[in-house]
C-alpha cells in the first residue's frame, strides 16, 4: 500500500485548484476544460470540480 501524501503537500496542491469550476477547467486543460467549459449541460458538462480539485 502506498504512503498517503503529507496533508502540507495537499495544502499546497489544493491551493492552486480552489477556484470556481470553469477556472478548475482552464487550469487542467484538455478533457476535463472541454467537458467543463465546452459541453452543455445536455451535453453532460462537468457541474462540480470538487472530486476533480482533490484527484
Amino acid at each position: 500500500m502506498a504512503a498517503r501524501p503529507s496533508l502540507l503537500k495537499m495544502k499546497v496542491a489544493f491551493a492552486k485548484v480552489n477556484r470556481g469550476v470553469s477556472e478548475v477547467g482552464t487550469i487542467i486543460g484538455g478533457k476535463v476544460n472541454h467537458n467543463i467549459n465546452v459541453l452543455t449541460p445536455e451535453q453532460g458538462r462537468f457541474e462540480n470540480a470538487c472530486a476533480i480539485r482533490m484527484s
